[in-house]
């Protein structure tokens, strides 16, 4: 459950339990990354049915993985682990540091930029970073929305 409050720069402010921990995300980029500041999204690294359709009439489905600390000026993959996945339709994340969080991907000049992408061939989540951001985020997550398949 998150709480809502205000930092001192007048932002609104909600605090999300990170396994154990609680940490507090602008408003402002969690609706970004879910919506009306999670309004309807169960964060979970188990597939769930959104209840919502795609154009074709299949469910959409999503589910969160996580993806530790983010690499130092590299590619990291990520197993996807989707059984009879058909298409990606959204993708967004998180990474957390101590100090701040950021919206993943991370349009950016580089050295600053994160960028990920989803490679449905090799079933891998993949993140570059430009610069050591491993030493900063420690903690990062991607929401995938996706169809599949056979259900």
């Amino acid at each position: 459950m998150s709480q809502t409050n205000e930092c001192e720069c007048g932002k609104s402010l909600v605090k999300v339990p990170v396994r154990g921990m609680r940490i507090a995300v602008d408003q402002e980029a969690l609706s970004d990354i879910c919506g009306s500041a999670g309004e309807g999204i169960d964060f979970s690294p188990e597939e769930q049915w959104t209840g919502k359709l795609w154009l074709d009439g299949k469910k959409i489905y999503q589910k969160t993985i996580d993806c530790g600390a983010l690499p130092n000026n590299d590619t990291k993959t990520v197993p996807l682990n989707i059984p009879g996945l058909d298409k990606i339709l959204d993708y967004r994340g998180i990474a957390i540091s101590p100090a701040m969080a950021i919206i993943l991907p991370y349009p950016q000049q580089p050295p600053n930029a994160i960028d990920c992408f989803i490679n449905t061939q090799n079933m891998l989540v993949n993140i570059v970073t430009h610069s050591n951001a491993s030493a900063v985020f420690t903690v990062s997550y991607l929401t995938i929305l996706y169809t599949c398949i056979d259900r």
